[in-house]
């Protein structure tokens, strides 16, 4: 299993706006897990990975890709450091 790189912390999302890219995600598929978890999957915007993501997690504190791109929050925002490489190690 691969590390995960290092990106942007949720707490760094406005203390560093100017130094982050933003894109959003698009949707694949959607699920309902067991016994109530809804999930959805789609492709990382950076690295064209594919993610599971769980509802809740996106809601909360966020998910993080392998390659650091942080997704957060209802709208499927994805954010990454500008000046960084967006590969999957």
């Amino acid at each position: 299993m691969s590390k995960k790189q290092k990106g942007p912390k949720f707490d760094d999302l406005n203390k560093l706006a100017d130094e982050l890219e933003t894109r959003y995600i698009r949707i694949l598929a959607e699920d309902v897990e067991h016994p109530s978890s809804r999930v959805i999957y789609f492709d990382c915007p950076f690295c064209n990975v594919a993610v599971k993501a769980y509802v809740w997690s996106l809601c909360g504190g966020g998910k993080r890709c392998d390659c650091g791109a942080l997704f957060t929050g209802r709208s499927g925002r994805a954010v990454h450091f500008k000046n960084k490489p967006h590969l999957v190690p």
